[in-house]
């Protein structure tokens, strides 16, 4: 256990590295074109609280399973764990409950989450799935359910509430630090599922797995920003995991 936990933190840090590296330029060039400081009077801390609420949740999806969860294929019982946590987080935190996306979308929010999954299923009717899962009842009912709410509450949820309030972008409008957060919470989703840190702490990167979740990082941010609230994305999130499922299960 302890090994799983020194690697989860491992991997965590290295993403957080990452995302810093990378994106601390274009935050520069985010507050040059929009003519104001990089981050608020807070916002290092605002960073440090975000570093450290990723850290933690990577940690905890890597948490032994026990009982009934240990023998089911996909990892219900720490997804649940964490969005559990993060609605604790969220409730005991008044500055990030408003921020958070927990509230009523904009009109014709039915569009994407329509939209976006039924042209993900079509893409990969004609390109094949992005990904190979196994159909079964389990596989469409956990991504029916699970990662849009632990995923899209931590990605698009807090992190995108810090990261916002900390570079003091406009809340639910499009400006340069608005696209800084997009991008660099869709790096961090892409990351996120395409590197890690093993056993004997070997750096594992998948190329693919970074591209196609950084891609629909953007796409969910977008959605997030556009309809003003976290309640699409989610549904978008879910919608997109479904249409991998169905497309595989079609093209069996």
């Amino acid at each position: 256990m302890e090994d799983a936990v020194y690697a989860a933190y491992a991997t965590g840090l290295l993403h957080i590295c990452v995302v810093a590296v990378v994106m601390t330029p274009f935050l520069w060039l985010a507050a040059w074109t929009g003519r104001k400081p990089s981050l608020t009077p807070a916002g290092w801390k605002l960073l440090l609280a975000a570093a450290a609420i990723y850290l933690i949740s990577i940690v905890v999806l890597h948490l032994p399973r026990v009982g009934f969860f240990a023998g089911l294929m996909w990892n219900w019982q720490n997804k649940i764990l964490l969005f559990a946590l993060l609605c604790v987080l969220v409730s005991v935190w008044p500055r990030v409950r408003s921020a958070v996306g927990f509230t009523r979308p904009a009109p014709h929010w039915w569009f994407p989450v329509t939209a976006i999954p039924l042209g993900a299923f079509a893409l990969q009717l004609f390109v094949g799935p992005v990904a190979t899962v196994p159909v079964t009842t389990e596989t469409f009912l956990f991504q029916a359910i699970v990662p849009g709410l632990d995923e899209e509450l931590l990605f698009r949820g807090v992190l995108f509430a810090l990261l916002m309030m900390a570079v003091s972008a406009a809340r639910d409008s499009w400006s340069p630090q608005t696209v800084w957060v997009v991008a660099a919470t869709s790096l961090l989703f892409g990351i996120a599922h395409g590197v890690s840190v093993d056993h004997a702490f070997t750096v594992v990167v998948e190329p693919g797995a970074i591209f196609f979740t950084g891609v629909t990082g953007a796409i969910l941010g977008w959605v997030r920003v556009h309809t003003r609230s976290l309640w699409p994305a989610i549904l978008v999130h879910n919608g997109i995991n479904l249409a991998l499922v169905a497309s595989a299960a079609v093209l069996q």
